[in-house]
């Protein structure tokens, strides 16, 4: 697959004349320098920096949803000093009324959006087009492992595909990119680059929390009544638990972030939700938690082998769990579901089992699982979970 990771820089919202769509990525992926120009390495054979050394990178990735022929463009943003916010604001950025009296007085320096550091030029843009009467909210993915740039860049234009269309509530998605191999074989590296990832997330979230916290007590901008949802898939989870992990060990400030958090195939332990564990942070950080699981996941079957123990995206919850899980922590099991799966794409990722793509894939190839996503976004619950039936996990091993 031929990818175009330099392209010109266009508007963040849909452009009718030019078909084009702007989606962002966030990533840790090593970035290479050819011919003058910073790009994102696309092989995939990288490695996560070590604890000491992490960073991260903002791009934007512009295509046309309706052209199977173009690959889109990434263009990686700038990585310049970051100044004060209330110092980012100009015409181009924010709207007069969101300026501060000393701003509009002449008193504060107005700089443009391209002067901004790469982190808060995409939060500034997120921000302006949430702010918008007509906009709908964000989804923030996180991919699991076998996920090269190049499957990375599928799947996102899987996710417009199915989320941002006529009558969903999503209209720019936000992805996290790790350096996850396509190869089975490296499924232990992949773990390893999961943690550091984690590690660098942590840091990508509380950049966040900063700006947002400088934003609304520097300037008189006011909050917007949009929502960023969550979704993490597979070894993604594993990112989003040592996220959660490093919060907890520094004292990171938590904040409610997230609207509805939505795991699926979670490839972390069954017991992750329990109370000494950074899973069960999660909660402080959205409003609910939807686990969706398969008790026949063949992925996670092989996980669980690997380390003797239940994945929570093939079992669920640990039953007995001491103290009871919190309210707004749901699980849905999707074991019984209909298989409506015919997506070439992942027919071909997955061609050493076409089982997996039922069992592993389904929030991009199922779609009774897309429109029960799609319904957990709009009102918080999920139509299934009064369906399914009740579940006894195994015993650790089985």
């Amino acid at each position: 697959m031929s990818i175009d990771l330099v392209g010109k820089r266009v508007s963040t919202s849909i452009n009718i004349l030019m078909a084009t769509v702007t989606h962002y990525l966030i990533t840790n992926r090593q970035i290479d320098l050819i011919d003058g120009r910073e790009v994102i390495n696309p092989g995939g054979r990288e490695r996560a920096v070590d604890d000491a050394r992490i960073s991260f990178r903002f791009a934007r990735y512009t295509f046309d949803p309706d052209n199977v022929e173009d690959q889109g463009t990434v263009e990686l943003v700038p990585d310049l000093i970051t100044p004060p916010v209330i110092e980012m604001f100009s015409g181009t950025i924010l709207s007069a009324s969101d300026k501060s009296p000393e701003q509009l007085e002449g008193k504060g320096k107005a700089r443009a959006a391209e002067d901004l550091s790469g982190s808060n030029q995409v939060f500034m843009e997120v921000f302006r087009t949430l702010k918008d009467d007509n906009a709908g909210n964000v989804l923030f993915f996180i991919h699991g492992f076998r996920s090269n740039l190049a499957v990375t860049l599928t799947t996102i234009r899987l996710l417009h595909t199915r989320y941002v269309k006529p009558g969903s509530n999503v209209q720019t998605i936000i992805t996290f990119t790790w350096p996850a191999r396509r190869s089975l074989l490296r499924y232990l590296d992949d773990q390893h680059d999961a943690r550091v990832s984690g590690y660098a997330l942590a840091r990508v979230y509380q950049r966040l929390h900063d700006f947002l916290a400088e934003l609304f007590n520097t300037t008189t901008a006011k909050p917007c009544h949009r929502s960023i949802h969550l979704l993490c898939h597979s070894m993604g989870n594993q990112v989003l638990y040592y996220m959660l992990e490093r919060l907890k060990e520094q004292r990171l400030s938590r904040r409610e972030t997230f609207r509805q958090a939505i795991l699926m195939g979670a490839d972390v332990p069954y017991d992750a939700f329990e109370v000494d564990h950074p899973m069960n942070l999660l909660i402080d950080l959205c409003e609910r938690v939807h686990v969706y699981y398969h008790r026949r996941d063949l992925a996670l079957v092989a996980s669980s082998a690997k380390f003797l123990q239940n994945r929570l995206g093939r079992v669920g919850f640990k039953r007995n769990t001491s103290p009871p899980l919190a309210a707004d922590v749901h699980e849905i099991d999707i074991t019984d579901v209909p298989s409506q799966d015919t997506d070439t794409f992942l027919t071909n990722l997955l061609e050493f089992d076409q089982n997996e793509l039922i069992q592993h894939w389904s929030y991009l190839s199922n779609e009774t699982i897309i429109n029960d996503i799609e319904q957990v976004f709009r009102t918080g619950r999920s139509g299934l979970r009064l369906i399914s039936p009740p579940y006894v996990g195994p015993a650790d091993g089985e």
